[in-house]
């Protein structure tokens, strides 16, 4: 549905450029990506507007978190959170511990928590998969 609200047809019928995975502008950024985070494909967002990593002090311990903006009415998109110690093996990240920010232009916040202290390992990934369901 996303790709009907955002391009014509004749660009949804030109190969390579309107797909989930295709980069309309040629920025570096897929559709989908900068359809949930609440921009439209034709700009060019900051990728920091998108994700970027930060560190989280709590409690006295480090912790890995990745910040992303994400569209609040985008109900054929699934987030999947995920951490890992080796970008092999996989498993949930958390997402509950930090509250959501609602950015008031149709658009939230996100704080993904490691669900370890940084201290507690050698290397550590937070990442987010994103889906376009059927």
């Amino acid at each position: 549905m996303w790709e009907l609200n955002t391009f014509s047809l004749e660009e949804r019928n030109t190969p390579g450029l309107t797909g989930p995975d295709d980069d309309f502008n040629s920025d570096g950024l897929i559709n989908l990506r900068v359809y949930g985070a609440g921009f439209d494909a034709r700009s060019t967002p900051d990728p920091s507007l998108l994700s970027h990593h930060l560190i989280l002090e709590d409690a006295g311990q480090d912790y890995l978190v990745i910040q992303h903006q994400r569209r609040t009415n985008a109900n054929d998109l699934t987030w999947t959170y995920e951490r890992s110690d080796d970008l092999v093996t996989r498993e949930p990240a958390d997402s509950s511990s930090i509250p959501k920010v609602d950015n008031g232009d149709g658009t939230e916040t996100w704080f993904i928590r490691d669900t370890l202290p940084m201290s507690s390992r050698n290397r550590s990934f937070v990442g987010i998969r994103l889906s376009l369901l059927p």
